[in-house]
C-alpha cells in the first residue's frame, strides 16, 4: 500500500523535433522506459505513438532487461494530439469507427499484456464533441453499443422506433417530407386527401370518411417515417450529424430500463440523475446525458454481444484498463463527450471489469473548464478506491503544458491540497505520474517535490499543518533564518505613520550607515 512516483517517457516525435541527434534514445518502447532510470523513480509511463511500436525487433528481450533493472511501466495508448485522428474512439456510434477502434483496442491490450505492462491507458473520450456534430458532414451508417446495425435493436425493441419517429428533435435531422413532425406530415396528407376527394366527387368528405382516411394516412405515414429513419442510419451515406440520432435512441433505451442491462441503467441513473431525454431543457444541456451514452458505447466494447467482436477482458486479468480524463482545448473547453471524473467513475464502476480504473489529470480538467475540487466533493465517501493513477504537473489551465513543479512552490502546495482531498475519499494507494514536457531537462525538481507530497500524504498531515520540511527547508537553514528576519523587521510596518511618538526607521547600525550615506550597502549586507 502507498504511492508510487513515476514519470512519463515522452514522445520520439517531440524529441526528434527538438534535438534530432538525441532522439534515438526515444526510439522504441524499451528505450523510452530506460530513460526513466536517471530520474529518481522506478516507474515509467511509456507514451505509445503508434501500434507499430509493438513490432520492435526483439522487444520481449529488451523489456525483460528493463524489468531486471527494477523498472515497472504502464502504457499510455494513442491520442489524437500525437498519433493522428484514427486512434481508438470507444464512444463513437459510427460503424467504421466502432470496428476500427475495437480492433486497435484488442491489438494494444493483447500486446500490453504480452510485455507485462501495469496498465493500458486511454482517454475516456477522443471523438468529436456533441456540439460539433450538427456542423460536420459524416457517414450515416450507425451502430448500437454492441457494434450492431440499428435494425437489430429495433427488432428487439420495436417501441424504440415508434418513439423516435414522433420526436421533432430526431425528425429534424433526417427531415422526411420536409415536415417538422409526424403530425405535420399527417396533416399535409389529410389536406391532400380532402382536395382530391372534393375534386373527384365535387363535395366534401363525410366525417366517417375523414376518420377512415386519417387512420389509413396515420399508419402509412408512420411506416414511411420508420423506414426512412431506419434506412438512414443503416446505410452508407453522408449527412450532417446523424450520430446524434444514435445517441438519442440509446439514451431513451437506457432511460426506459426495459431490457437495458442493469449496469447501463445504473450508469444512466448516476450521470443523468433521473432526467428524461424527452424533456427539452434536460436534453439541450449535453452534459446532462451525453456522457452516459459515451459510457454505454465504451461498455459495449468490453461486453460484446456480436460474435464479430472479441472480448478484451481476458487481457486484463493482470493489467489495469485505465480511463483518463481527456484533454479538450481552447474554444471547446466543455465539449468532450466524457470528461468529468464523476462521469468516468460511474462508467468504470459499472463496466463489469475487476481491473478497470479511473485516471485523473488535473491539467486536463482545468483546461476543460472543470474544477477538480468540485469533482472531489461530489465523489462518495470511500469511492476514491477506483482511482489508481493520477497525472501531476503544474496546475496549468492551458493544455498541454506539462510544466515541472518546483520544490517549495505554490504549485507543490496546490498538488498537495487536491491529493489530500482525494486521499480523504479513499485514494490511499496508486501511481502518481509526472508527464514530461519538452526541453533538455523536463523533470527538474518535480520528483523531489512529489516525494515530499507523498511522504506527508502517507503521514496524514493536513495541508494547513505542513512543516518547513515539506518545502525542502529546515528551521536552521540560512534561507529560513533570512525569511524570519525579514518578517521580524517588517512586522510593525502597518503601524507606520500612526504612532504619536517619533518613529525610528533604522536600528543602531542602520542609523550610522545612513549618516555615512551607505544605506544601500547596509541593506544588502544586513541579511547575511
Amino acid at each position: 500500500m502507498g504511492y508510487t512516483i513515476g514519470v512519463s517517457t515522452g514522445l520520439w516525435k517531440i524529441a526528434h523535433q527538438q534535438s534530432p541527434g538525441k532522439s534515438l534514445e526515444f526510439m522504441g518502447l524499451a528505450r523510452k522506459a530506460l530513460w526513466s532510470i536517471y530520474k529518481g523513480v522506478r516507474f515509467a509511463q511509456i507514451d505509445l505513438e503508434s501500434i507499430a511500436e509493438f513490432l520492435e525487433d526483439d522487444l520481449d528481450q529488451k523489456i525483460k532487461k528493463v524489468k531486471e533493472m527494477g523498472i515497472e511501466f504502464g502504457v499510455h495508448g494513442e491520442v489524437p494530439e500525437t498519433a493522428g485522428r484514427l486512434v481508438p474512439f470507444l464512444d463513437s456510434a459510427e460503424e467504421d469507427v466502432y470496428k476500427r477502434s475495437h480492433e486497435r483496442l484488442i491489438y494494444s491490450a493483447k500486446n500490453c499484456a504480452r510485455i507485462g505492462s501495469k496498465y493500458y491507458l486511454l482517454h475516456s473520450s477522443a471523438s468529436r464533441s456533441w456540439h460539433e456534430l450538427s456542423r460536420d458532414l459524416g457517414p450515416t451508417l450507425m451502430v448500437d453499443i454492441w457494434g450492431r446495425r440499428f435494425e437489430h435493436l429495433f427488432n428487439e425493441e420495436k417501441w424504440l422506433l415508434d418513439w423516435a419517429i414522433k420526436k421533432p428533435f430526431i425528425i429534424e435531422i433526417f427531415s422526411r417530407r420536409g415536415a417538422k413532425s409526424i403530425e405535420e406530415a399527417e396533416k399535409d396528407e389529410m389536406e391532400r386527401f380532402e382536395k382530391r376527394y372534393k375534386y373527384d366527387k365535387g363535395k366534401e368528405p363525410s366525417s366517417e370518411e375523414k376518420e377512415r382516411a386519417h387512420l389509413d394516412i396515420k399508419k402509412e405515414v408512420e411506416e414511411e417515417f420508420k423506414k426512412a429513419l431506419s434506412d438512414m442510419i443503416s446505410r452508407n451515406d453522408i449527412s450532417y450529424g446523424v450520430e446524434r440520432i444514435a445517441f438519442y435512441i440509446i439514451a431513451k433505451w437506457m432511460e426506459s430500463g426495459k431490457t437495458c442491462p442493469s449496469e447501463l441503467r445504473a450508469t444512466w441513473k448516476g450521470i443523468a440523475r433521473g432526467g428524461s431525454i424527452d424533456n427539452d431543457s434536460f436534453r439541450e444541456k449535453a452534459d446532462n446525458w451525453v456522457p452516459a451514452i459515451a459510457a454505454a458505447y465504451t461498455w459495449g466494447h468490453f461486453n460484446p454481444k456480436d460474435s464479430r467482436y472479441e472480448d478484451p477482458k481476458k487481457y486484463f486479468e493482470k493489467m489495469w484498463m485505465a480511463f483518463e480524463t481527456p484533454m479538450t482545448g481552447a474554444g471547446v473547453e466543455e465539449a468532450a463527450r466524457l470528461a468529468k471524473p464523476m462521469h468516468i467513475y460511474h462508467m468504470v464502476k459499472n463496466l463489469k471489469m475487476k481491473n478497470a480504473v479511473v485516471v485523473l489529470d488535473f491539467e486536463h480538467q482545468l483546461s476543460s473548464w472543470i474544477d477538480p475540487f468540485e469533482q472531489v466533493k461530489a465523489l462518495p465517501e470511500g469511492e476514491g478506491k477506483w482511482i489508481k493513477i493520477i497525472h501531476i504537473g503544474y496546475p496549468a489551465v492551458m493544455a498541454p503544458a506539462h510544466i515541472p513543479i518546483p520544490l517549495g512552490s505554490d504549485a507543490q502546495f496546490w498538488v498537495y491540497k487536491i491529493l489530500w482531498e482525494y486521499r480523504k475519499k479513499g485514494f490511499k494507494d496508486g501511481i502518481i505520474i509526472f508527464e514530461r514536457g519538452g526541453g533538455d531537462e523536463p523533470i527538474q525538481e518535480t520528483v523531489l517535490a512529489l516525494k515530499k507530497v507523498t511522504e506527508y500524504l502517507e503521514k496524514d498531515v493536513a495541508p494547513e499543518k505542513l512543516p518547513e520540511d515539506f518545502y525542502g527547508l529546515t528551521k536552521l537553514a540560512p534561507e529560513t533564518i533570512r525569511q524570519r528576519l525579514q518578517i521580524k523587521n517588517h512586522a510593525l510596518d502597518p503601524l507606520k505613520g500612526m504612532l504619536m511618538v517619533p518613529e525610528e526607521e533604522y536600528d543602531f547600525l542602520g542609523t550610522s550607515a545612513a549618516a555615512q550615506r551607505k544605506l544601500e550597502e547596509w541593506k544588502k549586507e544586513r541579511l547575511k
